[in-house]
């Protein structure tokens, strides 16, 4: 999970990348939200009833990265002020000031382990910086043109 810049990376929350099924598999696009990326070993019994849990789950390793916010803090400002949860965004009163502040100190925006009893938008997670080799080919070799999103 890179947040704000290609090489700036969260250091604790583990991306299971996204979820795909066979057309005639696919129950729902809820259902494959819910689904666990998980595997689970032949004996759980309860797997066998549940149909979010599966046996025969086919994770990719390293199958892909996940960039969020690689937009410049007013555009990412107007995202939130705009998306599904901007009345969560809007009463957390994070402003376009707040905003480039986060980005320049490497924070980030808001905490993802929280539930909705806690306060989500004051996360005290600082970003990593990581190296090339742990970035996807294409963005190595175009690293110029896209210099503005790199740290």
């Amino acid at each position: 999970m890179f947040y704000y810049k290609f090489n700036l990376k969260h250091p604790t929350l583990e991306w299971v990348g996204s979820k795909a099924c066979q057309k005639k598999n696919l129950n729902s696009p809820q259902w494959i939200r819910n689904t666990k990326s998980k595997k689970y070993p032949y004996w759980r019994l309860d797997v066998l009833f549940s149909i979010n849990k599966h046996f025969n789950l086919n994770c990719v390793k390293d199958g892909g990265w996940h960039f969020t916010n690689i937009k410049s803090p007013s555009e990412i400002h107007y995202k939130l002020s705009n998306f599904l949860h901007h009345l969560e965004y809007e009463k957390s009163n994070t402003n376009l000031k707040d905003l480039k502040d986060l980005i320049s100190q490497k924070k980030v925006l808001y905490d993802h382990d929280t539930d909705k009893k806690k306060e989500k938008w004051k996360s005290a997670i600082s970003l990593i910086k990581v190296n090339d080799a742990e970035l996807p080919e294409y963005l190595i070799n175009n690293k110029s043109k896209y210099i503005k999103f790199f740290d």
